[in-house]
């Protein structure tokens, strides 16, 4: 899956999109993370032992197993 179409996926679905450079701890504060890859979407369940959100989130609930990082 394309960084485009994750855009325009977000973008139908209203889900507001931010493309900036971040820390750990902005991750920490959100729902929802993930790493968009040539090999597809990759959610980020947690930083070391820090969930994100309640770990995996709607939008990537059928998705693969999260990363932690």
């Amino acid at each position: 899956m394309t960084r485009n179409i994750v855009l325009q996926l977000a973008g139908q679905l209203g889900i507001p999109i931010r493309e900036e450079y971040c820390t750990p701890d902005f991750y920490l504060q959100a729902d929802e993370a993930f790493i968009s890859a040539a090999t597809g979407l990759v959610p980020i369940g947690q930083i070391g032992d820090l969930v994100i959100g309640r770990g995996v989130g709607l939008f990537l609930a059928v998705s693969t197993k999260p990363t932690n990082i």
